[in-house]
């Protein structure tokens, strides 16, 4: 979650958010550009590298760091498992601008990355969990990874849960 983020209001895109920005150039661009897209992933461990990132590359405090446990509403639409999108855009009459075997397309299914296009709801939030302590430092996802096998972290709980 972002900093400002406040789970139990919901959570929204950016509030300057660039609706010109495609799902791939979304994926492409990371946080750097803001678009109307929430970026999500089905991976705790995703979640927890990106964490890590935070911690070690940009400085913020753990204590500030939150996971938040959704469950979407499907029949709300407009989510998408990029994991296997291209079969699921065609089920869904989407066009998304996604080449097979692109860095998007490589990103989106490394990162087990759902593309939410609509707020998710509060009724939607499971739980929050806050970001485990000692995590490794991330140069790879992969690495990473392999790493976190060592440690033994319990998801279940991702060490330190708070409910919502």
């Amino acid at each position: 979650l972002r900093q400002e983020e406040n789970p139990p209001g919901g959570l929204y895109s950016k509030d300057d958010a660039d609706w010109s920005i495609s799902v791939a150039e979304h994926i492409d661009s990371g946080s750097q550009r803001r678009s109307r897209f929430i970026s999500a992933s089905k991976s705790l461990e995703v979640c927890w590298f990106y964490a890590s990132k935070a911690i070690h590359e940009r400085s913020i405090d753990l204590d500030s760091l939150r996971i938040a446990e959704i469950n979407l509403d499907l029949s709300r639409g407009r989510v998408w498992d990029l994991a296997g999108h291209h079969e699921l855009a065609r089920i869904q009459g989407v066009e998304l601008d996604i080449e097979e075997g692109s860095t998007a397309d490589n990103y989106a299914k490394t990162f087990q990355e759902v593309i939410i296009d609509r707020p998710i709801d509060p009724n939607e939030i499971v739980r929050i969990l806050p970001v485990p302590e000692n995590l490794p430092v991330p140069t790879n996802f992969r690495t990473f990874e392999s790493r976190l096998g060592a440690l033994q972290y319990d998801k279940a709980s991702s060490g330190r849960e708070e409910r919502k």
